[in-house]
């Protein structure tokens, strides 16, 4: 295992655990299956964007002039929803490791300030694995994805936000034995 791992784990291990099993997040590009939906929003975005800066700047009224400092913030959000927000993806991961006791799943994140998530193999009902062509894996606790508790509220219309389940370890190799691991810890804290 590697030192330094070990050392960001060791914030998070309770007095007299250790480490069976200690790990970096795969630090590249994931793809999704709802990032193909964000990409379409993004797609679409930029389409109407592009379409209103042009017109903006085609445009010989004064009052015109003042839409493009608006459309250039706009161009920025078509930007993150096409490109921008799977840097962030790749940022985070960059900040998280992962460790394995034998009670426990450890995913601690270092971005602004360290954040410790924890699972209890004790208690987990639903763990899936899911492997990519590749050899990568990811190992999920519970549903994929969730719908927010309280809708989102805008302009008196209700939207549904769909969230990332953060308890998921994104594994770049041997995300298939450590799969088996972590389901032999469960057997073992249930006896």
């Amino acid at each position: 295992m590697d030192p330094d791992v070990q050392e960001e784990l060791s914030y998070a291990l309770n007095p007299g655990e250790y480490l069976l099993w200690g790990d970096r997040a795969y630090g590249g590009l994931v793809w999704r299956s709802s990032d193909l939906a964000a990409t379409m929003f993004g797609l679409a975005w930029c389409a109407m964007v592009a379409f209103m800066t042009y017109q903006a700047y085609h445009n010989p009224k004064p009052n015109a002039q003042n839409l493009k400092f608006m459309l250039a913030l706009m161009q920025l959000i078509a930007i993150y929803a096409l490109f921008g927000r799977f840097y962030v993806d790749i940022w985070k991961r960059s900040c998280t490791v992962y460790g394995l006791t034998a009670g426990r799943v450890l995913i601690v994140r270092k971005l602004l300030f360290r954040k410790i998530l924890t699972v209890d193999l004790k208690t987990a009902t639903s763990i899936t694995y899911k492997q990519k062509a590749n050899g990568r894996g990811a190992i999920i606790f519970g549903p994929e994805s969730y719908e927010l508790e309280e809708p989102l509220i805008q302009f008196g219309r209700h939207y549904r936000e769909i969230v990332y389940n953060p308890y998921r370890l994104d594994l770049a190799r041997d995300a298939i034995q450590i799969y088996d691991m972590i389901q032999a810890q469960i057997g073992a804290a249930k006896k």
